[in-house]
């Protein structure tokens, strides 16, 4: 979140439903196939998989964690989307649709972001 509010918001939102469903789609799946095959092709043991290594098969591997995931429409789900990436992120569930999702929408799920207690799986 703080990179996106060190610049200005030029960021439509066609363009992240894009980047959303490329995720989605495209990349969950492959993820878990190259694993499985360097297994199988003995360039990795099963015995070497911790945390490290299976973020390093991942397409976000050079990308931070998720902070915050905003899912419009008041939906009170995930639908897949990086799952494992987000595992601590905070999770805001406006009804506004994605149509009307727009700047003022962003910055109020930015304050109640600001405003919560992030404990990242630990007890406080």
């Amino acid at each position: 979140v703080g990179y996106f509010l060190q610049r200005p918001l030029v960021f439509t939102p066609p363009f992240l439903e894009i980047v959303s469903l490329e995720f989605n789609m495209k990349l969950s799946s492959f993820n878990f196939l190259n694993i499985s095959k360097d297994i199988s092709h003995n360039i990795i043991k099963e015995s070497d998989i911790d945390d490290n290594l299976f973020k390093n098969y991942l397409y976000t591997k050079d990308l931070p964690d998720v902070d915050l995931i905003i899912r419009t429409s008041g939906e009170m789900r995930l639908s897949n989307f990086l799952l494992y990436q987000s595992s601590y992120a905070e999770l805001y569930f406006p009804k506004t649709l994605w149509p009307d999702f727009h700047k003022k929408e962003l910055y109020l799920a930015i304050n109640e972001y600001q405003n919560r207690n992030r404990r990242f799986g630990g007890l406080k």
